[in-house]
């Protein structure tokens, strides 16, 4: 499963990040192009009806390397997505903004 938001002139794919449409393409032939590369599993994981998650925050990675020595990018709370973003710069800063 891949989930994309689609927009008026856009997309947006948690695994691609933003994706423009090329001249004269439409939205859904640019979601099109942008699926045709990626692996889908075999299985999703199967969510108990009756268990809805409830998510705190939204991370945006601007930089991960050297699977997350290096790791840097915001935090958002997912309930105030108008709430100034608070920057990480390391795991560790991550870490402790989850947390709190």
């Amino acid at each position: 499963m891949r989930l994309a938001f689609v927009g008026e002139g856009a997309g947006c794919s948690p695994e691609a990040g933003l994706v423009m449409p090329d001249a004269g393409e439409s939205e859904l032939a640019a979601l099109e192009r942008t699926l045709s590369g990626m692996a889908f599993p075999d299985e999703v994981a199967a969510l108990d009806e009756r268990v809805r998650p409830a998510f705190r925050w939204v991370v945006r990675s601007r930089k991960f390397d050297r699977n997350g020595e290096v790791w840097e990018g915001e935090v958002v709370a997912a309930h105030d997505p108008d709430a100034e973003p608070r920057p990480f710069a390391s795991r560790e800063d991550l870490a402790a903004l989850l947390a709190a």
